[in-house]
């Protein structure tokens, strides 16, 4: 949300109640995912002047940055909470970062514009044009 001023990530229960700013930092904070857990959330920001991928508690400690040379926007954390998804901010090809040793691949070498995963993780979609239409596409 904006509604500090600045694009922040903030958390809230369920019945709306308990609204908490997570992060503030005068970069723009956005587009996050959660961790199968639920222990870690990780979102975009460009607090170093590029699109990286910062990784915190659920609580908003430790802000940690997680990528260091191509970031982007995280979409899915894997079901074994060893890997994070994510769209690359300016080719918007599909990468991953390993949570264990932070080696970063391509896994999709296509640009599309969106990109959902099943919620087992076995199951890729994503936004196909052709002609004039868009359409839904899955790969695994």
């Amino acid at each position: 949300s904006n509604m500090s001023g600045n694009d922040e990530i903030w958390s809230v229960n369920a019945d709306g109640s308990a609204l908490r700013q997570l992060t503030n930092n005068p970069a723009g904070d956005a587009s996050m995912a959660v961790s199968p857990d639920s222990s870690s959330i990780f979102f975009s920001s460009n607090r170093t002047g590029t699109v990286q991928i910062w990784r915190m508690d659920q609580d908003g400690a430790n802000q940690t940055r997680i990528t260091d040379r191509e970031g982007g926007f995280p979409l899915f954390v894997s079901p074994d909470n060893q890997w994070v998804y994510y769209s690359h901010g300016i080719n918007r090809k599909l990468w991953r970062i390993s949570l264990k040793n932070g080696s970063q691949e391509v896994i999709f070498d296509q640009a599309k514009p969106f990109f959902a995963f099943s919620p087992d993780g076995s199951r890729l979609a994503f936004a196909e044009k052709r002609d004039d239409q868009t359409l839904l596409a899955t790969a695994s």
